[in-house]
């Protein structure tokens, strides 16, 4: 029996959801990239096509509702109480792997593995430094660690590197609540 506190989070989850999906669509969103070229002799150069500032913030803003520890909308703690009430075996393996999925990437990497002073450089670090040492906190032991990045790669680069992260697991988000929204009622006992 799914307690009325995951009720309540598994509605406010497709709510967020929705408020992702709005970013998906932005032709921002969609067509971000990096350019890096070089020719013998001369400075590589890095150029990003990126959203702008106040949708990067924006975005970040909504994305956290499914990443921070203390959200009931935390990804991990929705897939888990799905997994704990779901019937349908083959609805929660679905789950198990969304989940999987999300963890392996946030683990791991996105689209670049980078490897910082000696240290990799997960997806999770990646989005934990942003988040604590500019866009929602101002970490002074981790501040330095950002601003070296910054401007080893360049603000675009180290933009792009946390952008790629945060799309890659908002996609596997919002798949998730594509394949489970039709069948939970059939599968979960209220």
């Amino acid at each position: 029996m799914i307690k009325s506190l995951e009720k309540e989070a598994l509605t406010l989850f497709a709510e967020r959801v929705n408020e992702l999906k709005e970013f998906a669509r932005k032709p921002s969103f969609q067509n971000f990239s990096l350019n890096i070229s070089g020719e013998k002799g001369r400075p590589i150069r890095i150029t990003a096509k990126l959203p702008t500032e106040d949708e990067i913030k924006s975005f970040l803003m909504t994305f956290r509702f499914f990443y921070l520890k203390n959200e009931v909308t935390l990804f991990n703690k929705i897939c888990n109480a799905l997994i704990a009430n779901i019937h349908s075996t083959d609805i929660k393996n679905r789950a198990i792997d969304y989940r999987k999925a999300f963890n392996k990437i946030l683990n791991g990497h996105s689209r670049i593995k980078f490897d910082f002073l000696g240290e990799e450089l997960t997806t999770n670090k990646t989005i934990d430094l942003w988040f604590n040492a500019f866009y929602f906190h101002a970490d002074n032991n981790k501040r330095p660690k950002l601003i070296k990045i910054r401007q080893l790669l360049s603000d675009d680069f180290a933009k792009y590197l946390l952008l790629s992260c945060v799309t890659d697991l908002s996609n596997i988000i919002i798949a998730f609540q594509k394949e489970m929204e039709g069948q939970l009622n059939d599968h979960i006992s209220y």
